[in-house]
């Protein structure tokens, strides 16, 4: 199967896979789909998006754990951080029931990154509710977040049911809010992968500093001097390669670092597993707090 260097990276999406399909459709489970898609080329890098937080069963998280080229980078769209908005909004979990299960994430798959969907001024949201969120913000610890105020849509349950009653200067300054808790959250955990080595997918040139740049396993961007690096041979580095890349400096939403030697996916874990690289000690103190 040729699927080319320039298709590296696959993205699955579901907006709420289940987890298991009606037999009588011939469908698969989607750890197994996962798993199967993983199999056709280990030095693909797979990522899937948009699932349902209430939707993700053990067996998903074997297999993300089992496969190096599945990215750890897992997506838990929480909505909001208060019980009584995620009811308002039909959700189906509640805060506590969010939280058991990123601990569960966490527990099955060590060193996993988490990113969010977040809203601010839902249909009736209090001072109270708003800043449950931010404490949502602030136990978990995102590694990247799409932060957003809300907006009426037509032909929604909320339309029908609620009124967009939030005035839109309290929607932008809790906005605002988010966005620089959220920035603070990401530095300090970009901070921690200093001096540590990361499997970066070249995928081009930025223009503005022309150093070349790529993607980690949590989809955040790396920049690095293009040079020519060893393994196996010495050659330039070109779109489409796995380099190893150290960090050296880190911002909010970019790492900075230097190349060290082309790889593979399978050459750069051949020593140890996902867990052995990046344990989650970073997160050891974010979750104690419900």
């Amino acid at each position: 199967m040729d699927l080319g260097r320039l298709t590296e990276h696959i993205i699955c999406g579901s907006i709420s896979f289940k987890t298991v399909y009606k037999s009588k459709t011939g469908g698969l489970r989607f750890a197994d789909l996962l798993d199967k898609v993983s199999a056709v080329d280990p030095e693909v890098r797979i990522r899937f998006t948009a699932a349902h937080p209430k939707d993700f069963p053990d067996e998903v998280l074997q297999v993300i754990r089992e496969r190096p080229n599945i990215c750890k980078l897992l997506h838990l769209p929480a909505q909001s951080g208060s019980s009584s908005v995620l009811e308002r909004m039909r959700r189906g979990y509640s805060r506590e029931a969010y939280l058991s299960l990123v601990e569960n994430v966490r527990a099955s798959v060590p060193g996993v990154g988490l990113s969010t969907d977040m809203i601010c001024g839902f249909c009736g949201e209090t001072d109270e509710e708003f800043e449950e969120t931010l404490t949502l913000m602030e136990q978990v610890d995102y590694n990247v977040a799409f932060l957003f105020p809300y907006s009426m849509r037509e032909k929604t349950a909320a339309y029908r049911r609620y009124k967009d009653d939030v005035p839109d200067n309290i929607k932008k300054a809790r906005h605002d809010k988010m966005v620089q808790l959220y920035r603070r959250k990401c530095e300090r955990l970009n901070n921690l992968e200093v001096g540590n080595t990361h499997l970066v997918l070249v995928e081009g040139v930025a223009p503005k500093s022309g150093k070349l740049i790529g993607r980690n396993e949590f989809y955040l961007k790396v920049l690095f001097d293009p040079e020519v690096i060893s393994g196996p041979g010495k050659r330039n580095i070109e779109v489409g390669d796995y380099v190893a890349v150290r960090i050296l400096e880190a911002k909010a939403s970019v790492l900075t670092g230097e190349a060290l030697f082309h790889t593979s996916i399978r050459e750069f874990y051949k020593d140890g597993s996902w867990a052995d690289r990046h344990s989650d000690k970073k997160y050891d103190n974010s979750m104690r707090q419900y």
